[in-house]
């Protein structure tokens, strides 16, 4: 009997009701995330070095109040070394599919600050001491970037944004608050 649940749980999860993204609409949600996350960061310079790990090839590299520099990680640090002071920031965006409704964004940024030095490590002469520091999510648990999710009503994806996803995490945790205490 649980062999049979089982086959029908597996059939009916390739049978979706949820929405086939197309190249286009995926190619407009990286760039609706990447717009709306950098626009408010306060950047210091007005490029952002990015790893290309899960980003679309025709992506543009032009927006409003920054340039997109797509970079490997040897490529970041050779730049950083050519600022002054030697640090900057260095992200990542991955995309995940948590359903065929609902797809999140998370941009992983690190601070990258290199240093000179003068030391042996394991017989090697070192002169540069380089650093990641990685950016913390917070103590709300796991909260996307942006989110995408489709709404079978009207047939659109919906942008639920950073700001909007922790203000109703933190109303449902006050919620469950109060209730906790009554």
């Amino acid at each position: 009997m649980k062999k049979i649940f089982f086959c029908l749980f597996v059939l009916l999860s390739e049978l979706s009701l949820g929405q086939e993204l197309t190249d286009a609409q995926q190619l407009t949600f990286y760039e609706t995330t990447l717009q709306n996350f950098f626009s408010k960061q306060s950047l210091y310079t007005d490029t952002v070095l990015i790893l290309p790990d899960s980003l679309p090839e025709n992506l543009r590299q032009e927006y409003n109040g920054f340039f997109l520099n797509i970079v490997t990680r040897s490529q970041a640090i050779e730049i950083i070394k050519k600022r002054k002071p030697q640090s900057g920031s260095l992200y990542l965006l991955k995309k995940q599919h948590l359903s065929p409704d609902t797809l999140d964004f998370n941009i992983i940024g690190w601070g990258v600050s290199i240093e000179r030095c003068f030391k042996f490590y394991k017989g090697h002469l070192i002169t540069r001491n380089i650093r990641f520091i990685a950016s913390c999510g917070g103590t709300l648990g796991y909260i996307p970037t942006p989110r995408f999710v489709f709404d079978n009503r009207q047939q659109t994806w919906v942008y639920y944004s950073n700001d909007q996803l922790v203000k109703q995490r933190l109303e449902s945790e006050q919620y469950r608050y109060l209730r906790k205490n009554k």
